[in-house]
């Protein structure tokens, strides 16, 4: 089945105009993975709020328009997004096409790259030992989609044992408009391994343009792995990225997202524990303003005993702009001595802003540790009456109880560099007061 086959086919055909005869990345890599993504596609209606998982996220304002391609070569100023006194090894992508001239050009050590578009034979069966993991059996849009319109994307490798000194920094950037851009990573970190990895999305421009981005990763045993997401776009970017992991056993796992501003964002994290003594921690925080949308769905799969999953999400949600949290803990029957954390909490700073949470325990096991909780309010006004009491105006004090409510989020970014440019970036935003 080709692209232009299944444009006949789809319901929303909008959509696909501009895309016919388009090639993904995937043609000779994966013909069969790619075969089945199009299938998906052709029997599959573009996600509305009718479908539970989307109920409080609207996508007409996508499936309405009609995307198409852009590549761009020349420079793009990407200074506020270096991360100062970090050294890091750079990647960037260019409306998801590869970007040579503004990625980091040495050789990485303890570590393998190559690009889908100049796939390097070698990583073949890193790709396969990753694909492995993940059975796209689900129907989901979104992942069809960006495996059947691929730009371009990476194979990772970390290698056995190795610490890596430098983080590897992916830079997404967004331009141009109506451009759509589809990457696809895959990382595997092998059995004792141990590596940082910092996803910046990022626009450089205000022109309208999504991004549907999707990243898997192998943990492998006594590996251990950390993702820091930055998301800091324009609030015409429309931003789906999506995180499937599979641990095996005693590794660890650990992803912070921030969410600094954008205008329709959704983060789904998917995580299989498949490994005894595995760790997996989840955290965020989003502070969308004006009409910005902001949605995080996560899903931890418990299916093997002694593992232990923590999660801690929270929301500032100022003037008219929405939120939206559904975190789901699936502890499958032999999942026994399960520990699994969930914690949600939100604050609505305007009358005109709107929390949506959902967290979720589907237990199977009965020898486990599980909770969840959730709480939306107002700021603290004796804790805002005793700042002001002290010679801070109104918006400084609120500011430093904006910074205070996400401290514990931030206090699990380990690199502090990160965390200082993610809280330089909040109060330049006006977003902070520290």
């Amino acid at each position: 089945m080709t692209v232009t086959e299944i444009t006949s086919k789809y319901k929303s055909e909008e959509i696909l105009k501009n895309l016919k005869g388009f090639d993904s990345v995937f043609k000779n890599i994966l013909p069969e993975s790619l075969e089945k993504s199009l299938s998906i596609l052709a029997e599959t209606d573009f996600p509305t709020t009718r479908q539970e998982d989307w109920k409080y996220t609207r996508t007409a304002r996508i499936s309405n328009e009609i995307w198409k391609h852009w590549s761009f070569e020349g420079n793009i100023d990407l200074s506020e997004h270096i991360i100062p006194e970090l050294d890091v090894h750079t990647i960037v992508f260019n409306n998801g096409e590869y970007n040579k001239k503004l990625s980091s050009a040495e050789k990485p050590e303890g570590w393998e790259f190559c690009t889908l578009r100049s796939f390097d034979e070698s990583m073949k069966q890193t790709l396969a030992k990753v694909e492995a993991c993940f059975h796209n059996d689900k129907k989901d849009f979104f992942s069809a989609f960006n495996r059947a319109f691929c730009n371009d994307g990476l194979v990772i490798k970390i290698t056995k044992n190795a610490k890596i000194s430098k983080p590897i920094h992916l830079i997404f950037v967004q331009q141009g408009e109506l451009s759509l851009s589809n990457t696809h990573i895959s990382l595997l970190a092998e059995s004792g391994s141990e590596a940082d990895v910092i996803c910046s999305y990022v626009s450089a421009d205000n022109q309208k343009a999504w991004g549907n981005h999707y990243f898997k990763a192998l943990v492998e045993s006594n590996a251990s792995l950390n993702i820091y997401k930055i998301q800091q776009e324009s609030d015409n970017n429309f931003t789906l990225a999506q995180e499937d992991i599979y641990q095996e056993k005693d590794s660890r796992f650990n992803i912070v997202t921030m969410m600094v501003e954008g205008g329709w964002i959704r983060n789904n994290l998917n995580i299989i524990m498949a490994g005894q003594n595995g760790e997996s921690y989840l955290s965020g925080f989003y502070l969308p303003r004006n009409k910005d949308h902001s949605d995080n769905h996560t899903l931890v799969d418990h299916r093997v005993p002694h593992c232990t999953s923590t999660e801690l999400y929270k929301v500032i949600l100022n003037d008219s702009s929405t939120g939206v949290f559904n975190g789901k803990v699936y502890v499958r029957e032999d999942a026994q001595k399960t520990n699994a954390y969930q914690t949600n909490a939100n604050i609505l700073m305007s009358e005109n802003a709107q929390m949506n949470t959902k967290p979720e325990l589907e237990i199977y096991a009965d020898d486990v540790k599980c909770s969840h909780g959730t709480t939306t309010g107002q700021i603290d006004k004796n804790a805002l009456f005793y700042l002001k009491s002290r010679g801070l105006s109104e918006e400084s004090s609120i500011r430093l109880l904006t910074a205070a409510f996400i401290n514990d989020v931030l206090d699990k970014v380990t690199l502090e560099p990160i965390k200082n440019h993610v809280t330089n970036q909040l109060i330049k935003k006006n977003l902070l007061f520290v």
